[in-house]
C-alpha cells in the first residue's frame, strides 16, 4: 500500500498542529490541511491566547485542526525548530506533536498530490508547451517542490532518501542551491552576478532571488539596464489604488511594501520598468528550475509553490514563453554567439527528458488572515 492510499485509509482521526508565519506558510497551510483534513475542523485557537510569549516576527497564528495522519502522531509545520516552536511544542507536551520545518512540511504535503489533486481540480495550474510530451507520471516518486516563499525552500521528494524510512525528503541545505550560479555566457546574468556581488559582497546563487525581498534587488538591477525606464513605484501604485478606490466607493489601504508594490504594477501593467523586472524573475525561476531537474530528475513532476509564485501564478501562466524558452535552454536571439553555440549543444537528449516532466504552479492560496476567516466560518456551521 502507497502513501497515499494510507492516507485515505486512516480508521480514526486526531489533532494537529500548524504553525504558520507570513509568507511560504500560505502555501504550506493549505496544502498540509487539505491533505489531511477529513472532517470538520474542531476547534480554532489564536496566538494570542497561548499562555507563553510568541516571536510575532516568526509566527502569526496557531491552527488546531481535526485531522490525522500516520502511526497515531500529531504533525504541525513550521517556519524553523527555533525557540518560539519549542514554546508552542513545551505548551503541548502532554500531547505527541511533531513540528516540520519547511522543506519536510511541503514534501510530505506533495507525497500526497495525487489525491489532493483529485479533491482540488482548481489547485494546480499546468504549465504546457508545445512540445510537452504528453506522459503519465504520476505515480512517480520523485518530485521536485520550488518554493519561492523563502528563496531556499526546496525540496526533492524522494522514496526514502539513503534507505532511512523516517525521512521522505531532500532539501536545499544538502546542495541544490549550488546548481543556480549565474551563467557566465549570459551578458545579463554575468552582469547581474556583478550586481549582487557589490551589493551582498559574497557570490550569491539565482536561487536567493526567487523570493520576495529578491523582486527588489531585481528591480534595482533593472534600473542600471533600463534607466530610460526609472519611475516611481510607490506614485504609480497610489494613483492606482485611489482610482480603484473612487470608482468602488471604498477606502482602499495602499501598499508600502516595495516588493508587493513592483509585483502589483507589472500584474496591472502600470510600470514598464516593473513588468520587465517580474519577467526577468520568471526568468530566473525557470534557470533554476531546469539546473537542478536535470540534477535530480523529478518525473513525477516539479511543483511551484510558495509565497512569491502564488501571487505570480497567473502571470507565470500567462508568461509561459519565457519560462519554457529558458526551462528548455532555447536560444535567445540577444544572447552572444558563444551562448548562442552552448544553447544549441544543450537542446538534444537533456531537453528530451525535461518536456516529459510535468509542471505545476501552484494557484493563489488564501493568506493567514483568509484561512482564519475560513475556518471560523466552517467553525460556526458545525
Amino acid at each position: 500500500m502507497d502513501q497515499v492510499e494510507e492516507l485515505k485509509q486512516q480508521d480514526h482521526l486526531e489533532q494537529y498542529i500548524i504553525v504558520g508565519d507570513i509568507g511560504g506558510t500560505n502555501f504550506r497551510l493549505r496544502l498540509s490541511r487539505e491533505v489531511l483534513v477529513q472532517d470538520k475542523v474542531q476547534y480554532y485557537e489564536s496566538i494570542q491566547e497561548l499562555e507563553f510569549p510568541v516571536n510575532k516576527r516568526q509566527l502569526k497564528q496557531v491552527l488546531i485542526a481535526h485531522a490525522g495522519y500516520q502511526n497515531g502522531k500529531f504533525y504541525g509545520v513550521g517556519r524553523d525548530k527555533g525557540e518560539s516552536v519549542q514554546h508552542i511544542q513545551d505548551h503541548y507536551e502532554t500531547t505527541n506533536v511533531r513540528f516540520l520545518n519547511d522543506a519536510e512540511g511541503m514534501a510530505q504535503s506533495i507525497i500526497a498530490q495525487e489525491y489532493l489533486s483529485s479533491k482540488n481540480q482548481g489547485l494546480f495550474i499546468q504549465l504546457k508547451h508545445q512540445d510537452t510530451l504528453e506522459i503519465s507520471n504520476q505515480h512517480s516518486k520523485v518530485k521536485f517542490l520550488f518554493s519561492m516563499g523563502t528563496g531556499l525552500g526546496t525540496a526533492i521528494v524522494l522514496p526514502y532518501p539513503n534507505g532511512n524510512p523516517s525521512r521522505s525528503f531532500v532539501n536545499s541545505s544538502e546542495g541544490w542551491a549550488s546548481f543556480c550560479s549565474v551563467n557566465e555566457l549570459d551578458e545579463r546574468q554575468q552582469a547581474l552576478g556583478k550586481y549582487m556581488f557589490n551589493k551582498m559582497k559574497t557570490k550569491s546563487s539565482l536561487i536567493k532571488l526567487c523570493k520576495g525581498q529578491g523582486i527588489f534587488l531585481l528591480h534595482q538591477f533593472m534600473k542600471t539596464q533600463h534607466p530610460e525606464l526609472d519611475t516611481t513605484i510607490e506614485d504609480a501604485v497610489k494613483k492606482a489604488l485611489k482610482a480603484q478606490a473612487k470608482a468602488t466607493n471604498k477606502k482602499e489601504k495602499v501598499i508600502i511594501n516595495k516588493q508587493e508594490c513592483i509585483t502589483y504594477a507589472a500584474l496591472n501593467d502600470l510600470d514598464p520598468l516593473c513588468t520587465k523586472t517580474i519577467d526577468f524573475m520568471i526568468e530566473i525561476i525557470a534557470i533554476c528550475i531546469r539546473k537542478i531537474a536535470l540534477t535530480t530528475l523529478p518525473m513525477g513532476g516539479i511543483f511551484i509553490g510558495g509565497g512569491v509564485s502564488n501571487y505570480l501564478s497567473s502571470h507565470i501562466e500567462k508568461r509561459q514563453d519565457i519560462f519554457w524558452q529558458h526551462f528548455l535552454g532555447e536560444m535567445n536571439e540577444n544572447s552572444s554567439q558563444q551562448q548562442q553555440q552552448a544553447d544549441m549543444d544543450a537542446q538534444s537528449f537533456p531537453n528530451l527528458i525535461l518536456r516529459q516532466i510535468p509542471i505545476y504552479v501552484m494557484r493563489e492560496n488564501p493568506t493567514l488572515d483568509g484561512l482564519e476567516a475560513m475556518l471560523l466560518e466552517e467553525q460556526k456551521s458545525d
